[in-house]
């Protein structure tokens, strides 16, 4: 198979001493990556691997989405199982539900990494840079509160909760951390990243 050449990826771009991507560039990124991932999803594909690294971007400003060597379709009811051990676990940062056990989960785990890029991309570095999963999982709960049945139900029975559940209750607070963004990205940003999958915001 032969692909048309691309300049950067958006790792690269961002890993450049000084390199602070402007809000125009931001929004022109983020277009074309909901598009792209628009696209697989209305064709019942799951990309899984979503991060920086696999967005190639031109120097045009063009971006595809690459690397589909985890993608998976799914069927229109979401009933199968598929495998938790998917989406790199720093970087596009593994949602929750995956790091909780589920073995069946939705659209909403490419959606959760879209949001960590774009975090990213406003912040102008990782925002839930875990190391393992259980500091991983730590991270998520600090930034988007402890998830019980109230507000994701079905989370007590997934098949770690019990392990990785936080000793103490924590508030939600993406609004608080990322106060410094446009609040349309905020509000934005706090419907991507958010702990029930059913919740999480689509962009069609």
């Amino acid at each position: 198979m032969v692909f048309e050449y691309m300049d950067h990826d958006l790792t690269g771009l961002a890993d450049r001493p000084g390199m602070r991507f402007i809000v125009p560039q931001i929004k022109c990124y983020m277009k074309q990556l909901l598009t792209g991932l628009h696209y697989c999803h209305v064709n019942q594909v799951l990309h899984r691997d979503i991060k920086g690294s696999n967005l190639l971007i031109d120097n045009e400003g063009n971006l595809k989405l690459a690397d589909f060597g985890l993608a998976r379709s799914f069927s229109s009811d979401h009933n199968g199982n598929l495998t938790n051990r998917v989406i790199t676990l720093w970087y596009s940062c593994r949602p929750p539900e995956l790091l909780l056990g589920s073995t069946k989960y939705n659209l909403a785990v490419d959606m959760w990494s879209v949001g960590c890029i774009f975090a990213e991309l406003l912040n102008g570095k990782p925002i839930l840079p875990g190391k393992n999963e259980p500091e991983q999982l730590t991270k998520i709960f600090e930034l988007c509160g402890t998830p019980d049945d109230t507000i994701w139900p079905g989370v007590t029975k997934m098949p770690w909760y019990n392990n990785f559940k936080p000793h103490r209750p924590l508030k939600i607070r993406v609004k608080d951390f990322f106060k410094h963004f446009d609040r349309h990205a905020l509000d934005l940003l706090e419907k991507m990243l958010t702990l029930d999958p059913s919740q999480v915001y689509y962009i069609v």
